[in-house]
């Protein structure tokens, strides 16, 4: 699972970088500064406007280190799986799944290196399978104004990014079956499909 969101990070990191700046302050510094070993008022004092400077550069180098291992990870088409409330899983190159805050409904995107830029109108997703070259599934939109769901179908040939949309599930079984697939592929939500996937 990608990292945690960033307000969950920042909630969790900076009384731990606190803490941090604490015990480098009053436990560390002193061994190296003779003068910080005094308890004298002005002394403690000093040490304590310590505290949030050094927990800030903690807090600092920690973000340093996270963006730089994201950077390089981020590189890598086949086994990134996107960070913080960013989700996203390879198809075929270029075109990837992705996902924003939840699991329950995703866009395909072109992979930002490969220097395509065919957009692929499917959104939002809610099931998928991929299957001989193609991702196929359902995409459904509620609308509040009349209290429906609309659900399509379609498929995705990810061999060259077109799309195919059918307003009925009839529809899309017989196009299947055109193209030499008798049985429908077992559609699942997506948030098995990621289970699925990075089980791998």
């Amino acid at each position: 699972m990608p990292a945690m969101g960033f307000g969950c990070a920042f909630a969790i990191l900076i009384p731990i970088c606190l803490v941090a700046g604490a015990f480098f302050s009053f436990g560390i510094m002193p061994h190296f500064c003779r003068s910080l070993r005094k308890s004298s008022v002005g002394w403690v004092l000093l040490k304590i406007l310590l505290t949030p400077i050094f927990g800030a550069f903690l807090f600092i180098l920690f973000w340093v280190v996270v963006f730089a291992v994201e950077l390089h990870a981020s590189k890598d088409y086949w086994n990134y799986k996107g960070a913080y409330d960013w989700y996203r899983m390879p198809l075929e190159y270029p075109y990837e799944l992705t996902m924003i805050d939840r699991l329950d409904n995703a866009s395909v995107d072109i992979w930002a290196d490969s220097g395509v830029r065919k957009e692929v109108e499917l959104d939002p997703i809610r099931k998928v399978c991929k299957y001989e070259g193609m991702l196929v599934g359902t995409t459904s939109y509620f609308h509040r104004e009349i209290g429906r769901e609309d659900t399509s179908w379609f498929i995705l040939d990810l061999g060259t990014g077109s799309v195919e949309e059918f307003s009925s599930e009839g529809e899309f079984h017989d196009r299947l079956a055109e193209r030499g697939i008798s049985v429908p592929p077992n559609l699942v939500t997506l948030s098995e499909y990621w289970d699925s996937y990075w089980a791998k």
